[in-house]
C-alpha cells in the first residue's frame, strides 16, 4: 500500500516570480524593439520568452509540491526535480518527533540532512546504513540522519514504525 505525505519546505517563491516577471518584461521589450525590423524575429523572441515562462512555472510547480511516499520496499522522498531519496525499511533505524532541543546540529552533524530548511524539522530519521541523496546538478550526499517537517508528523511516525517492525 502507498502512502504519500506532503513536505513543508522553506523554498520561497518569490526568486521564481521576480525571474517571471524579468522574463515577461524582456519579452514585451524584445518585441517592441523587434516589431518595427521583423514581426517573425519579434514573435520568435516572444514565444522563446513564454517557453521560458512556461518551464520555469512547471518548475516552481514541482518544487512547490514535496512529497514523502511509504512504499512496500521503502520510502521514497522527493522535492521536486531537486532533491531525491530512497530508503528502504530496513536501512531505517528510528523515527522520532524532533522538538528544538533534540534537533540534530547541522554544524556538528555531517552525515545528517535538514530538507525542510530553513523551517525546523518536526520527524528525525536515524538510520542504520547511509542512504544517498541526490542533490541538484546530479552531486549526492551520504547521510545517516534526515529530517524533515511533515503537517500529520505523529501518523507518519506510527506508519514509519509498523512499517519498519514488519520489515523486521
Amino acid at each position: 500500500m502507498v502512502h504519500k505525505f506532503r513536505l513543508r519546505s522553506g523554498v520561497p517563491s518569490s526568486p521564481t516570480l521576480g525571474a517571471a516577471a524579468v522574463i515577461a518584461f524582456d519579452a514585451v521589450a524584445y518585441f517592441l524593439t523587434f516589431s518595427s525590423i521583423s514581426s517573425w524575429v519579434a514573435w520568435g523572441l516572444v514565444a522563446l520568452s513564454v517557453l521560458a515562462l512556461a518551464l520555469l512555472w512547471r518548475g516552481h510547480w514541482v518544487a512547490s509540491r514535496p512529497t514523502l511516499t511509504l512504499e512496500a520496499r521503502g520510502l521514497k522522498i522527493a522535492m521536486g526535480r531537486v532533491i531525491r531519496c530512497r530508503v528502504s525499511w530496513s536501512a531505517i533505524g528510528t523515527a522520532e518527533s524532533v522538538t528544538p532541543d533534540s534537533a540534530p546540529d547541522p554544524d556538528t552533524t555531517k552525515d545528517y540532512m535538514n530538507l525542510s530548511s530553513p523551517l525546523m524539522p518536526n520527524v528525525v530519521l536515524r538510520l542504520r546504513e547511509a542512504a544517498d541523496v541526490q542533490l541538484p546538478l546530479d552531486m549526492r550526499k551520504r547521510v545517516m540522519c534526515i529530517a524533515f517537517s511533515l503537517d500529520a508528523a505523529e501518523s507518519a511516525i506510527q506508519e514509519f514504525r509498523a512499517r519498519n517492525h514488519s520489515s523486521d
